[in-house]
């Protein structure tokens, strides 16, 4: 629900309802007609949530699409979102610090089209989706402000969330392959 702060706001303006159908259901939002613009709430941050307390670290290798020529782009670690409430907190309410030192990687049960949001994200992050055979088929880059979800075009098994720049200092671009070891303590 959009609220609105400061004296007076929101006086006298019609609401335009929104019906939104989420995954096996349907949800109703109230908001401001365009172009107003909807001063959000927006959440303190803390370093640590205990969801990303919780997620296990692996090691994600990203290579070439080309196994003949052996090239591996980067090799990092991150925390594995592979359950619903990991995979729903996500960066949610993590300071800019905290986001820069654990990329998320969120794997799915079966493939899938997810929407991202960035509602209590304090840091622009780049997302990339990779299909079932470990490519990437996409990156996009997300920023804390953005009010609009960001799908992949295709149905995925992962997507990984990292800050924003660190796609590119890592040489991700579409057609990479993407492995990730089990979880490691």
């Amino acid at each position: 629900m959009a609220s609105a702060r400061g004296k007076g706001r929101g006086r006298g303006r019609a609401l335009v309802f929104v019906i939104v159908f989420l995954g096996g259901g349907f949800a109703l939002y109230a908001a401001p007609p365009h172009p107003q613009v909807v001063d959000w709430p927006v959440a303190q941050c803390v370093q640590k949530t205990p969801e990303l307390a919780a997620m296990p670290w692996v090691e994600v290798t990203v290579a070439d699409a080309e196994p003949e020529r052996g090239e591996t782009a980067a090799v990092f670690h991150a925390r594995l979102a592979a359950t619903g409430p990991h995979r729903a907190a996500g960066m949610q309410h993590l300071c800019p610090e905290a986001i820069a030192v654990n990329p998320i990687l969120f794997v799915f049960a079966e493939p899938t089209r997810p929407a991202f949001h960035m509602d209590n994200v304090h840091a622009a992050l780049d997302i990339a989706f990779i299909n079932a055979n470990g490519v990437i088929v996409a990156i996009e880059r997300m920023t804390p402000d953005q009010r609009t979800l960001t799908r992949a075009n295709q149905p995925v098994a992962a997507a990984l969330e990292l800050p924003a720049g660190r796609a590119d200092a890592y040489g991700l671009v579409e057609g990479m392959v993407i492995k990730w070891s089990q979880p490691v303590e």
